[in-house]
């Protein structure tokens, strides 16, 4: 029943409460009825199924219900001169004519107990493998054959836990490469980009770096001149 609510509107148009469920409040039976707190037979009823509006009670000569999902109406329900999709006839004075519009019978258990089927177990959230830490450069493919596209920069998991790519930067001289994904144990992964453009044979040497959420160094590699087309630096 979390982000549901009950808003009262009494016999002036005016709002006069509400009551709000609590992000631990659920449905666990078929009906849940709510007594007002200030009426002495549910002095002693658990406070989760009382109300406490503004006016004392309900207003027996016009009044609205209104049911709330966050800010949407979910369904309400009026009676005497307020009308809405839901209409009664003005409340009785006697008690004995207000049972009629009971939803339930006078030997209805009211307050439902809990069904143990019905509660969700929120379990910790598993906690994410340590970002980028291990991770290795193992190998650079600069000097290509027929086309730039052909380039990549080869990743390595050598440790014996996952790695979590996500937030991982790989940086060339002044471009940046967001990466994501798991890295598995052993896995190697070749990272290619159109925007990469490595320097082909260059005439010295050229950092590769990872840095961390932080911009921490992770890890480096270098390659320099002499290259020869078509083999990479590893």
């Amino acid at each position: 029943m979390a982000n549901y609510r009950i808003v009262y509107t009494n016999s002036s148009g005016n709002f006069a409460g509400e009551f709000t469920f609590d992000e631990y409040a659920f449905l666990a039976e078929e009906y849940l009825v709510l007594g007002y707190k200030g009426s002495p037979q549910y002095q002693d009823s658990p406070e989760t199924y009382l109300y406490n509006f503004i006016s004392s009670g309900l207003a027996s000569t016009a009044g609205k219900l209104e049911l709330y999902y966050y800010d949407e109406l979910i369904d309400e329900l009026c009676w005497g001169k307020i009308t809405c999709a839901q209409q009664f006839p003005k409340f009785a004075t006697s008690k004995s004519a207000n049972s009629s519009i009971l939803l339930l019978a006078e030997d209805e258990n009211y307050y439902a107990e809990i069904n143990p089927e019905a509660i969700i177990e929120i379990k910790p959230e598993t906690p994410s493998p340590p970002s980028c830490a291990g991770v290795q450069i193992t190998e650079i493919y600069s000097y290509y054959q027929e086309d730039s596209s052909e380039q990549f920069i080869e990743l390595h998991n050598p440790t014996t836990a996952d790695i979590l790519l996500d937030y991982c930067r790989l940086n060339y001289k002044k471009k940046y490469f967001a990466l994501d994904g798991i890295l598995s144990p052993g896995q190697y992964l070749a990272f290619q980009d159109d925007d990469l453009l490595l320097t082909k044979n260059p005439t010295k040497d050229i950092v590769i770096s990872i840095l961390d959420a932080d911009d921490n160094l992770v890890a480096s590699a270098s390659y320099g001149k002499k290259q020869k087309r078509g083999a990479s630096y590893a």
